[in-house]
């Protein structure tokens, strides 16, 4: 049965089905969700963001890092919203055939288009590709998961004789959680140097 679709969602709605939050939910605004298909959405980029003062000084542009969140973020949306499947949680195990190839300003606005190719046992693979003013800034592919339902099926296959192979995929689970842990890490130091030197910049300096 196909899903209603899902359109001009804000915030709010947002994260009635997403689990990131501030400071790391990276979409402002979802234009149209058909779940079990597509998403579109976009991200607006500001001078107040975070991360434009280390990122860099004279010359802010958007990491490369947060590009890849809000991509990654835009296609969690495509299965977020199935049944059962509303705020669990994920990670991305793997990415391929990443491209950036425009610098996004303060001031740009990112809008993004996911498309998910497949969604089985916890598995989802998907394409996204990111425009500036009409133009692909970024794109990439992407496989993600849900650690509970790998877990369901990873004990089925153990049964079955596939205990090499779902190790193995668990093994890449934990250790994209154990890299989402460090890249919070970075940002919330990023953050905290940046509100040490506004205030004391002759230490600073």
């Amino acid at each position: 049965m196909k899903e209603k679709a899902l359109k001009d969602m804000d915030i709010k709605q947002i994260l009635q089905y997403h689990n990131c939050g501030y400071p790391c939910l990276m979409v402002d605004y979802m234009s149209e969700v058909v779940p079990g298909r597509y998403a579109k959405g976009y991200k607006n980029f500001t001078y107040n963001e975070w991360f434009f003062p280390a990122h860099f000084e004279g010359d802010p542009n958007v990491p490369s890092s947060i590009q890849i969140e809000a991509m990654s973020q835009t296609l969690l949306m495509t299965f977020l919203t199935l049944p059962d499947y509303k705020k669990v949680r994920t990670a991305c195990l793997k990415i391929d055939n990443i491209r950036f190839k425009k610098k996004i300003i303060p001031g740009n606005r990112l809008d993004l288009e996911a498309e998910l190719k497949s969604f089985r046992r916890g598995l989802a693979l998907g394409h996204v590709v990111g425009f500036v003013d009409g133009e692909t800034a970024c794109r990439a592919d992407f496989t993600m998961g849900i650690p509970e339902e790998i877990a369901k099926f990873a004990s089925h296959a153990t049964r079955g004789g596939g205990r090499n192979r779902w190790r193995e995929w668990l093994t890449i689970l934990y250790r994209d959680l154990w890299r989402k842990i460090y890249v919070i890490h970075f940002w919330l130091q990023e953050g905290a140097y940046y509100i040490f030197r506004m205030q004391s910049p002759e230490i600073c300096l």
